[in-house]
C-alpha cells in the first residue's frame, strides 16, 4: 500500500488544487479538510466511484444514508451522507 500526503500552501485557494490532488486508483481514499468543499466535484467523484472523506462545514445540509459505529477516539460521528 502506498500512502501519500500532499501539503499545500495557504496562498492558493484550496478548492483550485483539488483536481491535482485527487487519486483515482480503486483502493485510494482521498481525505479533505473543510477548505476543499466543492459539492459539484464531490458529486462527480461519487459518479466516478472515487472514494473520499471530508469534515463537513457546520452549515452543511445533508441527508444521512447510513451511520457507522464509533470506535475509540475523537470522532463525533461516522456517516455516509447525501
Amino acid at each position: 500500500m502506498l500512502d501519500k500526503a500532499v501539503m499545500t500552501v495557504a496562498m492558493k485557494a484550496d478548492r483550485s488544487q483539488m483536481d491535482e490532488l485527487v487519486v483515482e486508483e480503486k483502493d485510494a481514499l482521498n481525505v479533505f479538510d473543510r477548505a476543499y468543499h466543492d459539492y459539484n466535484k464531490f458529486d462527480y467523484y461519487c459518479e466516478q466511484n472515487i472514494r473520499f472523506a471530508s469534515r463537513l462545514k457546520s452549515n452543511a445540509l445533508v441527508k444521512t444514508l447510513e451511520e457507522y459505529p464509533l470506535g475509540e477516539g475523537t470522532l463525533i460521528s461516522d456517516s455516509k451522507v447525501f
